[in-house]
């Protein structure tokens, strides 16, 4: 038996959550006492304990949906457990990821921030903190898991396809039917030519003959 979450605590903590990531619906965050200290606690739908927000984790949520926390109720974030620098040595923590879609069932409608719904379609996914030039392709092709993109405080969103254009309306002219052309008269045959009658020979003239004087 792993005895490291065998008492959880009010506040999560990383090995409650060593088991693997867990989803969970974002209900309130109000300023509490932690020790001596006065912190953001973020209470949650699911089950009895809440979390300590830090500035990491805080930075990666005001990314994803907004500055005002009173806009993330309703909203689900993961939470998983990773390794992080403290100092000289790496100790356990918890990171978040903040989930693009639709909030379950169950979840009370005064808590639904503006816009909670049916998940759009996505069309592509981009850094939503400053990452200068640096797309989320070029980081994934350096060897960067989006686990640790997030744990740097970049959060990872989606972003819908734009809505088609519908087209311009096209008034339609009627035509008017054209009448059909008169059919043409046939042309009466042409009536054949007589044939003409041959020359009548005209009779020699004889040699010497003298020519008989006109009469007077």
């Amino acid at each position: 038996m792993d005895m490291t979450g065998a008492f959880p605590g009010a506040h999560y903590k990383a090995a409650d959550i060593m088991a693997g990531p867990i989803v969970l619906t974002i209900a309130a965050v109000a300023m509490g006492k932690v020790g001596d200290d006065t912190k953001p606690i973020m209470k949650f739908y699911e089950g009895d304990q809440d979390m300590v927000l830090n500035v990491t984790n805080s930075n990666t949520i005001v990314a994803a949906f907004g500055a005002q926390s009173e806009a993330w109720a309703g909203r689900q974030i993961q939470l998983f457990a990773t390794k992080v620098q403290f100092g000289a040595e790496m100790v356990d923590a918890i990171r978040v990821t903040p989930v693009v879609g639709a909030a379950p069932a169950g979840t009370p409608p005064a808590a639904l921030a503006p816009g909670v719904g049916a998940a759009p379609a996505l069309a592509s996914v981009q850094l939503t903190a400053a990452a200068g030039a640096t797309t989320l392709e070029q980081f994934r092709a350096s060897g960067w898991t989006d686990e640790q993109l997030v744990a740097q405080g970049y959060a990872i969103a989606a972003v819908a396809p734009a809505a088609p254009v519908a087209p311009a309306a096209v008034a339609s002219v009627p035509v008017a039917p054209v009448a059909p052309v008169a059919p043409v008269a046939p042309v009466a045959p042409v009536a054949p030519v007589a044939p003409v009658a041959p020359a009548v020979p005209v009779a020699p003239v004889a040699p010497g003959a003298p020519v008989p004087p006109p009469v007077a």
